[in-house]
Parts: C-alpha cells; structure tokens; sequence
C-alpha cells in the first residue's frame, strides 16, 4: 500500500497528537479534506527533506498515504498548504495513485529486464572461461548476443516506458492543479504554492534514494535540472505553465524564498481549535443539533432541514466543493474533545466504533453489552461503556465523520484485533437487529469474513457503515457532504 511508498522514500509517519503548530495545522487541513470528500482520513508522513513537495500514494482510498516534505509544512501558509492538499486528495478520488503505482511496476519490469541482461553478459565474459572447444566458444557467442538483445530490449523499452509515463503523469498534474482550484475556489493557495517552488533556492527537489522511481507522484519535479528534466521525459508541466494556468497574470517572477522556518508556523485555526472543540461538546451534550455560533437567524437549521434526498448525495461521492471543505472544518470541531482524543488512539478508537452500534434503548444496549463482553477484553469494553454517553449525545450528522477521523488509529489494531473487531461488529449489529433476549452472543467464529485475514481495515468498517447505514447517506446530506466516495472491490 502507500505507506511502503512513504516509507520507502524516508518519511515518518506523523504522530496523531503532534506538537508544533505546522504538524497540527497540516493534520487539522487533511481531516477537514478527508471529512469533506468522504474518504477515510490518510496517515501522514513527513520527508525531511528542504524542498516543496507532497504526494498521495495507495492503490485505494483505504490504503492511501499523504506525504509532505519538512519545507512544504513549514514554508506554506495555511492556503497555500489547503492548495497542495486538494492537489493531493484530487489524485485519491480520481484513483491516479492506482495508475502511478501501477507506472512504477512496469517500468522496474522494464528495467529489469535490461538488468538481467547486463549480469548475463558479465557472467558471460568473466564465468565459464575453461570451455575452449568450438561449441564452447559457440555457446558463449550465443549467450552474448542474448546478454546484448536484452540490455538493447531494456533501454529501448525503459526510454519508451518513460515517455509514456511523463505524458500521462503531465496531464494528471493539470488536471489536480484544476481540481485544487475547484476544491478550494482559492487559487492563490495552490498558485501560492507553485510559485514558492521557483523561489525557493531547493525547489521541489527531493534528495531520496527511490525519488526517481517515484518522481511521478509527486506534487513537483522532484530530481532537478538533468537529463530526465528535459520537456519530453519531464514527469511535469514546466512550473511556469503551471503558474499561468492558474494566474494568467502571473509575470514569470518567482518570489523569494527564505530557507529558514517561516514565522507565521502558528495557525489561528489550530490554536482555537482546543477551545472549539471544547465548546462543541458542551454543546453538543446539551442539544441534539447545535448550531454554529453567530448564526442567529435560523439559516443553520433550514440548511440542515433541507437535506437532500439519498440519491442525489450519492451521485455527489467523489466530489468536493469549498463549501464541503468549510463544512468539514466545522464537522471536526464540533466532535467533542474527549472523542477526538479517543479515536486518535488505537484501543479507544475500536471503543468509539463499538459504541457508535450501542442501541439508546437500555435492553437492547445491554443485549448488546452482553454480546460485547463475550467477545472482547475488558480495557475494550470499560472504554466503550465509558465513552458512550459522549457517542449517544453526539448529533447523527458527525457519526460517520468521527468513524473517518478513527481510520488511522484502526490501521494501526493487530491483524487479530482487526479480526475481533470485525467479527464483533457484525455480531452487534446483529443484535440490535434481534430482539433482546431471543439469542444469546454468537460464537466468536460466527460470520466471520476470511478477507479481514488480510488485514484490510476496510473490511472492519464495512459492517461498522452497515450497521450505521440508517444515518449514512442522510447525515453526510443532512450535514451538506457529498455521499461516500466508492473505490474499487474492496474498498468502501
């Protein structure tokens, strides 16, 4: 998946409590992308690298990454960091990561071709030197004319391969930058970003060993001036094509940039976050649906009220409008602090996705109880108990957002976990379909899936949404979010 791809290229992953203000800030801006365009919130690794970039890699929504290096978290602004994120999460809802990954595999399959070639013929000039017969010398001309025919066969196809790789990776680069304008409806964030890029003395580049491999997933030219940085072989537009086709003003002048850590790392958004957050759950233990502070005049209540129907929040999966990422923001801080902090932690996490099932009626909730202490530890079950008054006071509409924000903390559950976790799912959901009492827990075997064996964590949460579906598509519609964005069998 993705994070063989991030870590590959020396990124660490990002702690979910980080503690400088531009780590917190680009965690706050991929929840409220990931919120707003109804896909599971990404882990995120960071590159220690000077240079601008940022790349999305997984074959699925489920098993994407997001990477940043060191100088796109603390040389961008929070627009221009949004411009860049939207460029990423473009490339996750149009599934190019799949075709990227796919690019990487076949030019190695090129490459090695050649590869094999090149040893053949250094086996064939320095092994073997005993044979002196006539069918020997024979032999060795056959294999060397082989060893030759491969290494031509792997060039010829490497160069070809990595035409077709910078064509089709430009006109994906366009049409992200195109997408991050429409995500955002700001194009001085992203063209900010660009622009950045010239003026910063390390540009885009990133200095890793298998940054040529995966040149093309990047948000910049990643390998500098060079052979492969020429027009046709380049992975990407020229940045100064890209900059006017957002600014058709621009002039050509990058501005300068300074190689030391921008002043401004501290957001106004992150810092009153704890306090909004805080607020939120106030609110939201004393109301079904709080509204949004200054909204005295009931717009707030009419938009939620007018819900669009299922359909019509269906055909909108995929898509994001800023609208969607402003109402994403609003959704992350409204969940209340105690169940942001939980789903930020493995154990809690699993916790919050059981007590999301817990029925409100007390007999069907202690069914369920029952069938949860049967199946689970003890830690587990305290933790569901005691986070469950914040899930049942928590309005419908930020249910299925609170399961995304968990997505990270569920990857990182044991594959046994994961297991338990599924199995356990399906059984709750079961019994709050079962009237109380009519069955006792299903054996801890029963209705298990073999493909959360493979440690797919969408598999956990397939059931969670099954069991959830009842708010789903109306709570994403009631909370003016596109419906759940599908991928490919397997994902959700």
């Amino acid at each position: 998946g993705g994070h063989v791809v991030a870590e590959s290229l020396g990124g660490e992953k990002l702690d979910r409590d980080p503690e400088t203000p531009d780590e917190r800030r680009l965690l706050n801006v991929v929840e409220e992308m990931a919120i707003a365009s109804g896909v599971p919130v990404p882990p995120v690794y960071v590159l220690e690298e000077e240079g601008i970039n940022a790349f999305a890699a997984g074959f699925t929504p489920d098993d994407a990454v997001i990477g940043v290096t060191r100088g796109c978290v603390e040389l961008l602004d929070r627009d221009e960091l949004q411009g860049v994120i939207a460029h990423e999460f473009s490339h996750i809802l149009n599934e190019d990561m799949r075709l990227n990954l796919r690019l990487i595999g076949l030019l190695h399959g090129i490459l090695l071709v050649g590869i094999t070639g090149r040893v053949l013929m250094q086996s064939t000039f320095y092994g073997g030197g005993r044979s002196r017969n006539r069918d020997g010398g024979k032999g060795r001309l056959a294999l060397l004319a082989l060893a030759f025919a491969l290494v031509i066969i792997g060039f010829v196809g490497f160069f070809c391969g990595r035409l077709i790789k910078a064509a089709v990776s430009r006109q994906r680069e366009f049409l992200a930058d195109a997408s991050a304008v429409q995500f955002t409806r700001n194009p001085d964030g992203i063209g900010g970003a660009l622009k950045k890029i010239g003026g910063h003395v390390q540009g885009a580049r990133v200095e890793a060993n298998k940054a040529e491999e995966a040149s093309h997933l990047f948000f910049g030219y990643a390998l500098g001036e060079g052979f492969f940085s020429s027009r046709w072989l380049s992975t990407h537009p020229p940045l100064e094509e890209r900059v006017e086709r957002i600014d058709p003003e621009f002039d050509g002048t990058f501005p300068s940039v300074s190689v030391e850590r921008m002043e401004s790392g501290t957001d106004p958004h992150a810092e009153g976050t704890e306090r909004q957050r805080a607020a939120a759950g106030a609110a939201a233990a004393s109301q079904a649906v709080p509204g949004r502070g200054g909204d005295s005049s009931g717009k707030g209540a009419s938009a939620v009220s007018a819900s669009p129907d299922a359909e019509s929040v269906i055909e909108q999966a995929g898509t994001v409008s800023v609208d969607q990422i402003n109402r994403g923001r609003e959704l992350r801080d409204d969940v209340p602090m105690a169940l942001y902090r939980a789903v930020h932690e493995p154990l809690s996490a699993v916790a919050v996705a059981y007590a999301l099932l817990l029925d409100d009626d007390e007999a069907m909730r202690e069914h369920q109880l029952r069938t949860l202490r049967h199946r689970e530890t003890r830690p587990v079950v305290e933790e569901t108990e005691r986070l469950f008054p914040d899930v049942a006071a928590m309005p419908s509409r930020i249910r299925l957002p609170l399961l995304d924000l968990a997505a990270p903390a569920l990857r990182e559950c044991s594959e046994e976990q994961r297991t338990r976790l599924h199995d356990t799912i399906r059984a709750l959901a079961e019994a709050d379909a079962a009237p109380a009492g009519a069955c006792g827990p299903a054996p801890c075997g029963a209705g298990a899936d073999p493909s959360v064996r493979r440690g797919e964590i969408s598999s956990c949460r397939s059931p969670l949404r099954a069991g959830l579906r009842g708010a789903s598509g109306g709570a994403r519609g009631e909370a003016g979010l596109p419906g759940r964005r599908r991928g490919p069998a397997g994902a959700v």
